[in-house]
Order: C-alpha cells, then sequence, then structure tokens
C-alpha cells in the first residue's frame, strides 16, 4: 500500500558500495522533523523526566537513488513523501519511502532557510 504525505526534511544520507564482508549495499536514509510527546513525567521511583519541542526520526528509503535526487538541497525542506507500507505477513509491518518530491516554496524557491526569513523582514 502506498501512501503520500508530506514531512520536513531535516537530514539524510546514503551509501552504495560493498562492505569488508563482501555485502553490497544501496541504502538511503531520511530524517523528518517529528514532534515529541509533550510531558512532564514522574516516575513512582522518583525519577523526572521532561520532552517538548522537535526531534529527528530516521526512514529507510527504497535505495540511495532516492537520496540522490534531493542531496543538493540545503535542509531543513518540505516535502511530499511516497511511502510503501510492507508486511512479511506475520504482523510484522515497516515503512519504507519510495519517492521524495521537494515543496517549493515561491518566496523561496531554493528551500534555504535564511533567505525565507530575509524576505519576510524586508
Amino acid at each position: 500500500m502506498e501512501m503520500i504525505g508530506r514531512g520536513k526534511v531535516t537530514g539524510f544520507k546514503w551509501f552504495v558500495g560493498t562492505m569488508d564482508d563482501g555485502k553490497a549495499i544501496d541504502s538511503g536514509t531520511i530524517f523528518l522533523e517529528s514532534a515529541l510527546k509533550g510531558s512532564d513525567k514522574e516516575s513512582t521511583a522518583g525519577g523526572k523526566g521532561y520532552a517538548r519541542g522537535y526531534a529527528s526520526q530516521p526512514y529507510r528509503c527504497s535505495n540511495a537513488q532516492v537520496v540522490k535526487r534531493i542531496q543538493h538541497l540545503d535542509t531543513p525542506f518540505s516535502a511530499e513523501l511516497i511511502i510503501e507500507s510492507q508486511t512479511d505477513g506475520r504482523g510484522e509491518k515497516s515503512e519504507v519511502l519510495i519517492d521524495i518530491r521537494p515543496v517549493i516554496d515561491p518566496a523561496n524557491p531554493a528551500g534555504r532557510p535564511d533567505e525565507a526569513k530575509a524576505k519576510k523582514a524586508a
């Protein structure tokens, strides 16, 4: 099943080659901004914690080519994401990013955060 969504790309990486053990690798990872669940918690053992804001979450790509197509862009940028849901038939499922399409802001066609801020301030 394919799903289409939007997200903020905060980073990416890819690798194509052969590992020391002879295993061929063709992989890519996109990092998307994810909201942290806001929490102010205390444990029954007396511990205390707090979470707020955003973090980057990795999404596995179908191959390195998915990332290579966008590697020239500065991060962060908004993108439309095509995600394929896969299963092993026994209840285990995973999501694989099969395509990414940058969403171009007319006020900032290069996708650079500093340029958008400068144009809004002007």
